[in-house]
């Protein structure tokens, strides 16, 4: 199959309902705690450089306690959030007591801060599992501090990219790459990509591409990486999302990648980038704003 894009906010709705149902449950091949220890290096080292010394920093969508654990291993205060179970919450929390590293659950739509708490509001792989970014990005803006940044770690699923990928995949002998089955749906998905990222630049900020996970029965069906993904990381959205608010874009795609040539085709084509990292400052007040600031 290819991904379908969301069309009705009933439809959204209720896929909201089966994915809080799910990452409540947490199964046990999610994988969270085989992540490499690099990918949080590297994460960790993004926030290094925009956090003043000893800042106090919300990692959002953290999922266990071992990103905020790297974070604070660099000196800042470090607050990890996620949508946790009362078990795994108790279990993450015995894992770092001693240290002064707080974790806490939320109800998956608003943040439990008061207002320009933080110096820095980051998340790691979060953004595409969630259907309502525009509010979650409302809330990390509002806890923010004034010249506070706000920075995006994620995987580009709407990139014509993993049409690529799928391809060499398949070719490789695997019987599927995420939702591609064979080489014609990856072919179909990277003209929909370039369709998605053109069209973009129109769309009315604080709107985002949402498509329907893999399903069966009505339940989601995690087997791989990403399965459980419903919001596209369109990078163009997110920018025109912070423009509307009237933040300063202070990175845009220009310094991720995992190789030379992936580092090169990021910068020169942001839009498309494989990964996306996006650093924004928030200024005195925000508010999303009719129209975003032209090219």
């Amino acid at each position: 199959m290819i991904p379908q894009l969301v069309r009705r906010q009933d439809e959204l709705d209720s896929l909201t309902s089966v994915l809080k149902e799910f990452y409540l449950a947490r199964p046990d091949n999610y994988g969270l705690m085989d992540r490499p220890e690099t990918d949080y290096g590297k994460y960790a080292e993004v926030i290094r450089r925009y956090t003043p010394e000893n800042g106090k920093v919300l990692d959002l969508g953290c999922g266990t306690y071992r990103s905020p654990s790297v974070i604070h291993a660099l000196g800042f205060q470090t607050t990890g959030c996620d949508l946790f179970s009362p078990d795994k919450l108790r279990e993450y929390r015995n894992a770092v007591s001693g240290s002064d590293i707080r974790l806490i659950s939320y109800d998956g739509r608003s943040l439990p801060f008061e207002d320009s708490s933080f110096d820095t509001a980051a998340s790691l792989c979060m953004f595409e599992h969630l259907s309502d970014a525009d509010r979650i990005l409302t809330e990390m803006l509002r806890i923010l501090k004034p010249g506070g940044r706000l920075i995006i770690m994620a995987p580009n699923m709407s990139g014509p990219h993993r049409g690529v990928l799928g391809l060499i995949r398949l070719a490789g002998g695997a019987s599927r790459f995420w939702q591609f089955r064979n080489p014609w749906q990856c072919l179909v998905f990277i003209l929909r990509a370039l369709g998605w990222t053109i069209t973009g630049f129109f769309r009315k900020p604080g709107t985002f591409y949402y498509m329907v996970p893999l399903m069966e029965n009505g339940r989601f069906v995690f087997e791989q990486p990403d399965d459980d993904a419903i919001q596209m990381n369109c990078p163009v959205l997110f920018r025109n999302w912070f423009r509307a608010a009237g933040c300063g874009v202070l990175e845009f795609n220009s310094r991720c990648g995992d190789s030379h040539c992936a580092r090169l085709f990021n910068r020169c084509l942001p839009w498309f980038a494989t990964f996306v990292q996006i650093v924004a400052e928030k200024k005195q007040t925000f508010g999303i704003c009719p129209d975003p600031e032209p090219e």
